[in-house]
């Protein structure tokens, strides 16, 4: 059997989600396993279209996308391209498991959706492929029979994710990404956040063991000595809510210093506020920790509260002076313009609180809004959407896009363009003197792998540097469809 996994839009992490069924195949014998993680911005043949049609090339019997639903268009214009290759297509990931049995309905090239975590159902799934039997006992799935969709019955919410192994990083060019170690220790999140999209993984938060998450680090460093202890290279943390469970993040730090492991940690986007305290990133530090980004989104409380969060301005305010005293040398922040009921005076909030705070890094975003969220059924009823869209074309809809997706009566998007703009410059100003210095530029380059990464290196720091003193990332003056 020949596999292809294909995430239609990668980025500088790969994907922890298909590297780990990947390497559940392979544990069951199905070797030939390919990974297409296309991203055309990263010069390195592996991520390209070019390599994706050379695999389908080669005829394979299986080809498994996954979507997210901003995502959904470019998906099925590769699952178009690739249907006269293979025997069969399946799809998976969050669009799937959001729309599941519509998608079969105006998508005749798939074959079988995947539903909820697939874990359990792949092995399954493709003996189940190879050996032409039945798929009805497999739970998780939808697929056509008789010219009928059949739906079997939902899969559980994995509880012992120890019982998987690591990964399967040996299925990508591990050159290719400027964050190649990244390690997702959990999964679900029990808060509420009225952006977030819990389709897939679930409210109810379930982790791994400090045991199996330090093994995996002591694993990384002896397969890939040159990228994990090399010059400032980093092991990433990828979860939505890493220290849930204060107690299993002491316990993680503690068997890194107790081993002597000497890896530098970051944690991009997977610090909660309001569960820290000093010893924790006394600890943190000690293990290696070099930065910590907090998810804060506003600096109003009232929108705290209405977001669900859980967290207060004042939980903030501890946690980033617990982490600065503790010595974490970057401390980090993600903030949201426009989120429900916000108003002109509750974004200078925000944009005020992230001056006060003194961060070392931080990042804006026009609040998102995508089917499956409250943030959605809030704007549906309260505000109006700026682009025409149909159920399934959201490619509009992009986090990281430069504009606002809705307005409301009480933040209108001039309001909003105008709010977002003097964020960039608060945002522009931190990046400049305290990201793009000496010693950060010099960090940057000798973390590169090859000619090719240095060549993105030096447009990278262009951009950085000059888009943001030239105040580049103001989009007045752009049309939304120049900003995808």
């Amino acid at each position: 059997m020949k596999i292809i996994f294909v995430q239609p839009q990668g980025s500088g992490n790969p994907s922890t989600g298909i590297m780990l069924l990947t390497a559940i195949l392979k544990k069951k014998g199905y070797k030939d396993t390919t990974i297409c993680d296309i991203c055309e911005t990263i010069p390195y043949h592996e991520r390209t279209l070019k390599y994706f049609k050379e695999q389908l090339e080669k005829k394979p019997d299986i080809v498994a996308f996954t979507a997210t639903t901003p995502i959904w268009i470019e998906t099925k214009k590769l699952i178009q391209l690739a249907r006269p290759f293979c025997k069969t297509i399946i799809l998976g990931g969050p669009h799937a498991t959001l729309y599941q049995e519509k998608i079969l309905d105006i998508c005749p090239e798939i074959d079988i959706i995947v539903y909820g975590e697939a874990d359990n159902t792949i092995n399954k799934l493709v003996k189940a492929i190879e050996k032409k039997g039945k798929l009805n006992k497999i739970k998780g799935l939808i697929y056509r029979q008789n010219n009928k969709i059949v739906k079997t019955e939902p899969n559980d919410y994995i509880q012992n994710l120890d019982k998987y192994p690591f990964p399967d990083r040996d299925s990508i060019n591990i050159n290719s990404y400027h964050a190649p170690l990244s390690i997702l220790t959990s999964r679900g999140c029990p808060y509420n956040c009225e952006f977030c999209f819990k389709t897939v993984t679930g409210f109810k938060w379930r982790s791994r063991s400090a045991e199996n998450i330090v093994e995996e680090i002591e694993y990384l460093i002896k397969k890939y000595p040159d990228i994990a202890k090399g010059p400032h290279k980093a092991i990433s943390i990828v979860d939505d809510t890493f220290n849930l469970d204060i107690k299993r993040v002491k316990k993680i730090c503690d068997l890194i210093i107790k081993k002597k492991l000497n890896i530098e940690i970051r944690s991009v986007n997977g610090f909660h506020a309001k569960n820290t305290d000093m010893e924790l990133f006394k600890k943190a530090k000690k293990a290696g920790f070099k930065e910590i980004w907090f998810g804060i989104e506003s600096g109003n409380d009232k929108i705290l509260k209405n977001l669900r969060k859980g967290i207060t301005k004042d939980d903030v305010r501890r946690a980033v002076k617990d982490a600065r005293k503790a010595g974490i040398e970057t401390i980090g922040a993600h903030f949201i313009i426009g989120l429900s009921n916000e108003t002109p005076k509750t974004a200078k909030d925000t944009i005020e609180f992230a001056k006060e705070l003194k961060l070392d890094n931080l990042g804006f975003n026009h609040a998102n809004i995508l089917p499956g969220t409250r943030l959605w059924d809030y704007v549906q009823e309260h505000g109006t959407i700026l682009y025409d869209y149909d159920d399934m074309d959201f490619s509009k809809f992009r986090q990281m896009a430069g504009h606002p997706i809705f307005e409301t009566p009480e933040f209108t998007k001039e309001e909003r363009i105008k709010a977002h703009e003097e964020a960039m410059k608060v945002s522009a100003k931190i990046i400049r003197n305290k990201v793009i210095t000496k010693k950060n530029i010099k960090k940057f380059i000798l973390r590169k792998n090859s000619y090719k990464d240095t060549i993105w290196t030096i447009k990278r720091l262009y951009e950085l540097y000059f888009k943001t003193k030239t105040d580049a990332w103001r989009h007045k003056k752009r049309k939304p469809s120049e900003q995808q």
